[in-house]
């Protein structure tokens, strides 16, 4: 963001753009979000709503569109992405069992991919079968081109999925063709979050980057390293 803007949530409700000098840029004064908004290359903004409703507006502030998950308990939350194709991928949680899940859904409403954690617990050494919110996914990104896959390696195909999943202290990559954990990373971890691959073109392109917390580990308690994995 140097140089440039900052997409915020004014008293983690209120969408709007700043300068770095702190001047409102723009701003949707009928909007509520809670947790995370992304504000689309068309302009749109994507947020999770206060009322557990993912929501599309306009740069005006008109919804576009929304989408309700159809378990009722369950709510959407931390992050959503609006994937190349155009369809929504949403991180959410099942109320029963506490566990993290993805949806992807499209503009007619309509779940097209899902995967759930409760279906690859054997992946994870670190799942706290005892713990209430195992998981704690944090965030979703995908994966842009990038030179792993140039070079040959699949795992890194572009359109897969990096989680953050904080409660296990590990990122991971799902293959979304198969549905597959194909990578997985851990080592001092501490309650990690935003987890993105840096795009072809700028810098450090291909490493992965990431806030490491610190939360239990010699950082300590919200101390945040940025970390770059390659």
């Amino acid at each position: 963001s140097a140089c440039g803007y900052n997409l915020v949530l004014y008293k983690r409700r209120a969408p709007m753009i700043i300068d770095m000098n702190s001047r409102i840029v723009h701003l949707w004064p009928e909007v509520r979000g809670v947790g995370r908004i992304r504000l689309n290359r068309d302009g749109t903004l994507a947020v999770i709503g206060t009322d557990n409703l993912i929501k599309e507006y306009d740069w005006d502030g008109r919804l576009r569109w929304f989408y309700r998950l159809a378990i009722e308990d369950d709510f959407p939350h931390h992050d959503l992405i609006r994937l190349d194709n155009g369809n929504y991928l949403v991180l959410a949680r099942h109320d029963e069992t506490h566990t993290g899940y993805l949806q992807e859904v499209n503009r007619k409403g309509r779940v097209v991919w899902e995967w759930r954690s409760m279906d690859h617990i054997d992946d994870f050494p670190t799942w706290d079968r005892e713990r209430k919110d195992p998981t704690h996914f944090n965030s979703i990104h995908e994966l842009p081109p990038n030179r792993w896959f140039d070079g040959g390696d699949e795992r890194f195909r572009p359109g897969n999925i990096l989680v953050s999943a904080r409660h296990l202290d590990t990122i991971f990559i799902i293959d979304k063709q198969s549905s597959e954990v194909v990578w997985k990373y851990s080592k001092g971890l501490d309650y990690q979050h935003e987890a993105t691959m840096v795009e072809k073109g700028v810098p450090g392109a291909g490493w992965i980057l990431l806030f490491n917390n610190g939360c239990h580990g010699r950082i300590g308690y919200r101390r945040s390293l940025v970390q770059a994995i390659d």
